[in-house]
């Protein structure tokens, strides 16, 4: 008999709700929610049909039944959330950025067990891909259910793969897969490439957060 995993969301906001829409596997369950507020996280189990809410990150830890959490805060708070469910014997799957910078994230690495990342963005996205013959075009990158090849006289070719409405199904898929021991785990070092780009572009663009101090 397989192993039924129990997630937990921590953060409610839109990306939350996407997350329960397109959340189907038949070996895990959504199992609790976590919010700063006891009403929004009652609300939002309440309208998804999850069985726990929680007001309190201490206490969703603390529950026993909680194998993966997904953390769905704003991404300078995700470090707050990281940290604490891993030295509580919980897997992560966070949200992007995965933490504030490359400092966060090697802080975060003595801890670190089974994390992967997700992209998202609100503005649309454009991959080309150039060779000598020609050139894809990807759309909705990084969630592309299809490309488009241009060849060097200007004909076109439409490749078409995958379901991309059910793209986060996949990432649920594959973080359970992880877990399980089932699908061997590369997302950490890509997302320790990432962080360090990104917190190489800030430093030299001299950018930094609102909240940051």
């Amino acid at each position: 008999m397989s192993k039924t995993y129990r997630w937990a969301i921590v953060g409610l906001g839109n990306i939350a709700h996407s997350f329960v829409k397109y959340f189907d596997q038949p070996d895990g369950e959504i199992y609790a929610v976590c919010s700063r507020s006891q009403e929004k996280a009652n609300a939002f189990a309440a309208e998804h049909n999850i069985p726990k809410a929680y007001g309190n990150l201490d206490e969703l830890l603390a529950d026993e039944q909680v194998d993966i959490v997904y953390v769905a805060t704003p991404h300078n708070y995700h470090i707050d959330t990281i940290l604490p469910a891993l030295r509580a014997g919980k897997h992560v799957l966070s949200e992007k950025a995965i933490t504030m910078s490359s400092t966060q994230l090697a802080i975060a690495n003595d801890e670190l067990a089974t994390v992967a990342l997700t992209f998202r963005a609100k503005m649309p996205k454009r991959g080309i891909v150039a060779y000598e013959n020609g050139y894809f075009t990807v759309d909705t990158y990084p969630r592309a259910d299809s490309a488009t090849f241009t060849d060097s006289e200007g004909h076109t070719e439409t490749i078409t793969a995958g379901d991309s409405t059910n793209a986060m199904n996949y990432e649920i898929a594959d973080m359970q897969k992880m877990v399980a021991g089932e699908l061997h785990n590369t997302s950490l070092a890509k997302t320790t490439d990432v962080m360090d780009i990104m917190t190489a572009a800030r430093a030299q663009w001299d950018f930094r957060y609102p909240f940051e101090n």
